[in-house]
């Protein structure tokens, strides 16, 4: 398959949009209209392409991101020109891009040859007929997403968190209209790459890889493949696959007989993949081939991890549930984090992807939920993720909201779920689909009571019927925390968001958290002054009441702080807590925070490992800032990591040694061996301030 990249530099035409009247609705109309115009390097949102060429502040400093607000009812054309050589070989000439935020019309030499309405998915177009030798012009006109809610008749019940309905109705990633961890900046742009595609006469279109069984002797695998071809009998044509892991190999050949087939293998003396600490992540390079007459005249090049995944569920109140991921038969505990945006423009994603996995594998994580308030992540963060053995728990992009029910958003999003399952179903890191972020519990916070409220038809209809028909095999939940009809309440379930008062980490409600996995929770910590001085100014650093403070805290001001707490306020409550002391200067009160912080994860963690097999997982929020603020994450912005992160290094250590609380006047120690290996261990506990031995033994 050939590729041509139009990534680079383009053209960018901006105007505000006029209600009521007559918009550009080509170039050439942008352009008598006197839109203005700037350089643009695609990938790249509008927005910033604006900040870059000095036309609107950076957005990340002091309080300029409600500059960007106007910008929301802006319309924008993105252009360029480039040389299209034909090649001799025949096959259909596709435009694909992989993202476009988000209402966008797609001209190719002033002819329309597609639209899109959906950022969180690729967009191909048939543009064989259109293209043409020599110099062709391609445009992508943006209308305003905010400017199409103009007279539109809403549900009263759709709303999102926050209090920003918009939200629920784009297929936009929900932290873009505002978040507590993510600014209002409503984007829109070529978010990411955009090329040319030859697509051959005859190719394989899907190759669907799944494991039925697995042990160190034999695995059991299943190909399911479709292809196309203008072949008219499909005449001495064969598939090839071939498989390499070190010296573990397999392959064969089938006569193709139909457009659709599959095929039963099995591998003796399988390199299975293990997450990390449990085994090695052991990955096959598949080629697969179409041949005519033995001539190759296809291939195509992918990896496969051998391996079983299943979720052992029980969704029950209090003991009687349980919650555990089970890999090649191996229970895991599962030590992870919430994946968040990593950058509030997403266009800078892939830069920041490869630094932000090294930081997961190094403070000890085997898991990472990629969070329903965010954009499906790149093809690399998913390979990666195979490469080190990460396994992904992945929520469909839905979150905190009561969403439409019509027919036409279930259209679009069964639409949706479709092309992401596809895209990511032969990974072998990726463990589980879940439906959305809360929106169960969304129904339960709105008040509103059964039967609706747990009979939500695009988690239990719509994404369940697309995993039928695409990805049969791999366990799904249909929301984060999934609510059952017999559950009255948020922490009802065996897997919860154990979020409660965020008051003292030791707390009543902290220390009797009766759930079976944890798959969000979090304490604050403050940036170090010497980030905080990245985005606040000067005369600013030292009040924390100020206004460049309360914009990054994230509250966004123009909606009249919505949010039940104030994170500021919250982060000195809680060092408050723990050195009875609120410390006034920025140093000490960033040192206090961060100790406070580091403590909290070092507690939540351990307990958790204390508590197995009852509590099988903790996955903590979170990792990584996507813009400069005051957070709960353990890494900010600019990659600075706080205290936190090498307490939660130490913490999730395959091996290490625990303490308890103090029961009967006594500590508990408990030796936590999360993995794959067993050996003899000694061990000294001393007092730290005296130095005097506590306690021996092997």
């Amino acid at each position: 398959m050939q590729i041509l990249s139009l990534n680079g530099p383009w053209k960018l035409y901006y105007g505000a949009e006029t209600p009521g009247k007559e918009n550009p609705e080509t170039l050439e109309d942008a352009i008598l209209a006197d839109y203005e115009a700037v350089d643009a390097v695609v990938p790249c949102e509008a927005q910033r392409a604006l900040a870059d060429a000095g036309r609107w502040p950076d957005p990340f400093w002091d309080e300029n991101i409600y500059e960007f607000r106007k910008l929301e009812f802006y319309r924008f054309f993105f252009t360029r020109t480039f040389d299209y050589a034909p090649v001799p070989e025949p096959g259909r000439v596709v435009l694909q891009f992989d993202g476009l935020d988000v209402l966008a019309t797609v001209f190719l030499n002033d002819q329309i040859v597609g639209t899109a309405d959906n950022m969180l998915v690729s967009h191909a177009f048939d543009v064989t007929g259109v293209i043409q030798p020599g110099k062709n012009t391609l445009t992508v006109r943006l209308d305003s997403a905010m400017n199409s809610l103009r007279g539109k008749d809403i549900p009263i019940a759709v709303h999102g968190v926050e209090q920003f309905g918009e939200q629920v109705l784009f297929r936009k990633p929900g932290h873009s209209f505002g978040w507590d961890i993510a600014p209002r900046l409503v984007t829109a742009g070529i978010w990411r790459d955009v090329s040319l595609k030859l697509l051959p006469p005859t190719r394989i279109t899907q190759a669907y890889f799944v494991t039925t069984h697995a042990d160190a002797n034999r695995a059991h695998l299943r190909l399911k493949y479709t292809l196309t071809t203008d072949d008219p009998f499909l005449e001495d044509l064969t598939l090839s696959v071939t498989g390499v892991c070190g010296e573990s190999r397999f392959g064969f050949e089938r006569k193709v007989v139909t457009f659709n087939g599959q095929v039963h293998f099995s591998v003796e003396k399988p390199k299975l993949w293990f997450p990390a600490g449990y085994g090695e992540p052991n990955l096959y390079d598949v080629t697969l081939s179409l041949k005519k007459g033995g001539k190759t005249i296809y291939s195509e090049q992918t990896r496969v991890g051998i391996r079983t995944v299943r979720l052992d569920a029980v969704f029950k109140k209090g003991d009687e549930g349980r919650f555990a991921f089970i890999v090649n038969n191996t229970p895991i505990f599962v030590k992870g984090t919430n994946w968040v945006p990593l950058d509030a423009f997403h266009s800078r994603d892939l830069e920041r992807t490869d630094k932000a996995i090294e930081l997961l594998c190094e403070c000890g994580c085997n898991m990472v939920r990629c969070w329903g308030g965010n954009v499906y992540e790149s093809d690399r963060f998913y390979d990666l993720c195979d490469e080190k053995g990460i396994l992904v728990w992945q929520d469909f992009s839905m979150g905190c909201g009561i969403y439409p029910r019509d027919e036409q958003f279930r259209k679009i999003l069964a639409k949706e779920a479709e092309n992401v399952v596809k895209r990511l179903r032969n990974h072998a890191c990726l463990a589980l689909w879940c439906g959305d972020n809360e929106n169960d519990c969304a129904y339960f916070w709105a008040g509103q009571t059964q039967p609706h409220s747990r009979s939500n038809p695009l988690t239990r209809q719509v994404i369940p019927d697309v995993l039928a028909e695409h990805d049969p095999y791999r366990p799904y939940i249909p929301s984060s925390p999934y609510l059952t009809l017999e559950m009255q309440r948020d922490t009802d379930g065996p897997e919860q968001h154990s979020w409660g008062p965020r008051d003292y980490f030791k707390g009543s409600f902290y220390r009797n958290i009766d759930a079976h996995f944890i798959s969000e929770i979090g304490y604050h910590g403050c940036p170090s002054p010497e980030s905080l001085a990245k985005f606040i100014p000067q005369d600013q650093l030292e009040n924390r009441r100020g206004p460049a403070w309360t914009t990054h805290n994230t509250d966004y001001r123009d909606a009249g702080g919505l949010r039940g707490y104030d994170r500021i306020e919250l982060r000195e409550k809680q060092a408050e807590a723990l050195f009875g002391t609120v410390p006034q200067d920025l140093s000490t009160f960033a040192l206090a925070s961060q100790l406070t912080q580091a403590e909290a994860k070092k507690f939540l963690i351990e307990t958790a490992r204390i508590l197995k097999p009852r509590r099988m997982g903790l996955i903590w929020w979170n990792l990584l800032d996507c813009w400069p603020q005051i957070s709960d994450a353990v890494v900010d912005y600019y990659f600075a990591k706080k205290v936190a992160y090498d307490y939660i290094t130490r913490s999730q250590a395959p091996v290490c040694l625990l303490c308890a609380e103090e029961k009967d006047n006594c500590h508990q120690i408990i030796l936590a061996n999360d993995g794959n290996r067993s050996g003899w261990v000694r061990y000294t506990i001393a007092n730290a301030e005296t130095g005097v031995l506590v306690a021996s033994g092997t």
